[in-house]
């Protein structure tokens, strides 16, 4: 198994996507070509990629991205979603151009986020008419978009989004029936619409391309409870499970490490400094309690 990481885990040196319009107070503190550095020097063997991190999406630039990436005998993923109004716009592209995209980097996985619009209450949506209305338009896109994966030979992964159940995302694999179309795990996303995430995991790893492998802290409060990421092993999940689970699917030979930690933008230094430590944690959790070697 290889192990890999989510660009999003150094969204505080200014390489994650503006989720829901945050954006450190201070200067990008890395580019693309620090990070694939960073991996290196890490000891980890690919990297999932978004707009964000790897800048502008010319030719030029993602050939260069290309040739680092071939140097340094990385694997790499390219990660989107679909247009959706208020999102970042930069992690934002049509299919054909995201699986464009992927294939220039030399991606062989193309990650999809499906930003599908949910109604509320979000528990009692699973598969409802306008989450399904949505779902048919896309499978029809996705459709569409078949022969240009089977010329690129790319993957298309569909990530249990924090819009998603994973029955619905069964059911647009089901609906395609294409073996180039599958999913993307993350592990801490069915929380956010209110499934067990070992459940989900369990139900989806069998059609898993590739995964988000997170952790998160379930903190009481005073008007109910937060979910606050953190380093791998210091959270609430089952990790261990979630390991066996997508090690024992046949399509998986990567975990994708990403720290989405929960830290005080107060001072620079004190945050840069928490997220390089959660992502070393990360990594040591993986190597020491998984044996992911």
């Amino acid at each position: 198994m290889k192990l890999g990481l989510h660009n999003y885990s150094y969204y505080l040196h200014g390489l994650g996507g503006r989720w829901q319009g945050f954006r450190p107070p201070w200067p990008q503190q890395m580019d693309v070509f620090d990070l694939l550095d960073r991996v290196v020097e890490l000891g980890l063997q690919g990297v999932h990629l978004d707009a964000a991190a790897i800048g502008p999406t010319t030719p030029s630039h993602l050939g260069s991205v290309k040739g680092a990436v071939a140097e340094k005998g990385l694997y790499i993923e390219f990660n989107w979603g679909l247009p959706k109004q208020g999102a970042d716009q930069r992690l934002q592209f049509d299919l054909p151009s995201g699986i464009d995209i992927a294939h220039q980097l030399g991606a062989d996985v193309g990650k999809l986020s499906l930003n599908l619009k949910r109604p509320r209450p979000v528990m009692a949506s699973r598969h409802c008419p306008e989450v399904m209305a949505q779902l048919e338009r896309i499978a029809v896109m996705i459709a569409d978009a078949l022969p240009l994966l089977d010329r690129y030979q790319i993957k298309l992964a569909i990530e249990n989004h924090t819009d998603c159940f994973a029955s619905e995302i069964i059911w647009l694999l089901d609906t395609i029936g294409h073996p180039l179309v599958g999913a993307c795990v993350d592990t801490v996303n069915p929380m956010m619409v209110g499934e067990d995430p070992l459940q989900a995991i369990r139900d989806l790893a069998p059609f898993a391309f590739t995964n988000h492998f997170r952790d998160s802290v379930i903190q009481q409060t005073r008007y109910g409870c937060r979910i606050v990421g953190c380093a791998l092993g210091d959270g609430d999940l089952d990790l261990v499970s979630a390991y066996r689970l997508l090690a024992e699917s046949s399509a998986h030979d990567r975990i994708n490490i990403e720290v989405a930690l929960a830290a005080s933008t107060g001072d620079k230094d004190t945050a840069l400094n928490m997220e390089n430590v959660a992502i070393q944690k990360s990594i040591a959790y993986c190597r020491d309690q998984l044996q992911i070697r």
